[in-house]
């Protein structure tokens, strides 16, 4: 941990205020142009192909509770730079085709509430269009449960699963508590963010902007269904299972929080991995391989979208070596 968190402070203590600013750019191009269907859904993902690629596994990144990829510009950016095929990719209803042996046999194992099965199942669908033989899957808070179960479903094709302030580990919290927990996580950014104008640093500041705008312009349109169905849902998943399964399979899986993530807490994480999930209880690691924290000790929910980019990237190289 220790070294992991020294790499981290040293490749990000760079000015990157002129980077956020292009990646910001290269994101509103890409955003309307790269749209592309999935089968038997509504919903679409964005693919980046940089000009010179230097990686043969994609990294297919999942988005969190209502946001698109305006919000995780900088490591969209960070990957393209860096010669990396990425796919951007946020489920919202999910699958609506028939059904494969697959599916059902998933179906039967895991005990998967509808509104997560049917985003699993686009998901899947997704990479059956990408037709890649490998690629590193990356989630993000509600992205990251999903991500678990799509690492469970291809395992033979996922050398990487980062789980960035994921859901999946919180399945004893109500509605309530959620929504009181994500008020108290946005007003405490807010005035982190503040905190840093009022000395002098800007430099987080529009990458903050950008998510909470991209948040609330993708909740606005769907707003009761996300608040009835999708929310409650979604909390009922736990991951202990697929995890646990995980770590018998070559899958290399990296949990990464955020110091001040009020919604989804390190200690929650912490008392969550050393929970008995039939394997005895009491060990950190059994269900993970890594815990990494981003350096800054404001970090919260968004930070994938809002810190210096290049995090994902970094642990995606040490992960994969």
């Amino acid at each position: 941990m220790t070294i992991r968190k020294m790499l981290l402070r040293k490749e990000l203590s760079k000015d990157v205020a002129q980077q956020i600013e292009h990646a910001h750019d290269f994101v509103e191009q890409i955003e309307v142009e790269r749209g592309i269907q999935l089968e038997h859904c509504d919903d679409v993902y964005t693919i980046i192909i940089p000009e010179e690629i230097l990686h043969d596994k994609p990294i297919v990144l999942i988005g969190g509770f209502s946001q698109g990829v305006h919000a995780y510009a900088g490591e969209l950016f960070d990957f393209y730079h860096k010669g990396y095929v990425t796919v951007f990719v946020n489920p919202i209803y999910g699958y609506t085709g028939p059904l494969s042996e697959m599916h059902a046999q998933f179906q039967g194992t895991y005990t998967v509430p509808d509104v997560v099965l049917r985003k699993v199942f686009a998901l899947d669908a997704l990479l059956d269009q990408l037709d890649a033989n490998q690629y590193h899957l990356v989630g993000h808070s509600q992205g990251g449960m999903l991500a678990t179960h799509v690492a469970a479903l291809h395992a033979k094709h996922v050398p990487t699963l980062t789980l960035v302030n994921p859901e999946g580990f919180q399945k004893d919290q109500d509605t309530f508590l959620i929504a009181a927990k994500f008020a108290h996580q946005a007003f405490d950014q807010m005035t982190d963010i503040a905190g840093q104008v009022l000395r002098g640093d800007t430099q987080l500041l529009e990458p903050s902007g950008r998510a909470g705008r991209t948040f609330m312009r993708n909740f606005a349109q769907k707003s009761i269904w996300r608040l009835t169905d999708e929310v409650p849902e979604g909390i009922k998943a736990d991951v202990g299972t697929l995890l646990l399964y995980l770590k018998s399979t070559p899958v290399r899986v990296t949990l990464l929080s955020g110091h001040s993530d009020r919604l989804f807490t390190p200690r929650e994480y912490h008392e969550y991995l050393l929970r008995d999930h039939g394997n005895g209880g009491g060990d950190l690691f059994a269900l993970i391989d890594a815990w990494a924290s981003f350096v800054r000790e404001g970090a919260g929910h968004t930070a994938l979208g809002i810190e210096r980019p290049g995090v994902l990237r970094q642990i995606i190289e040490a992960d994969a070596h």
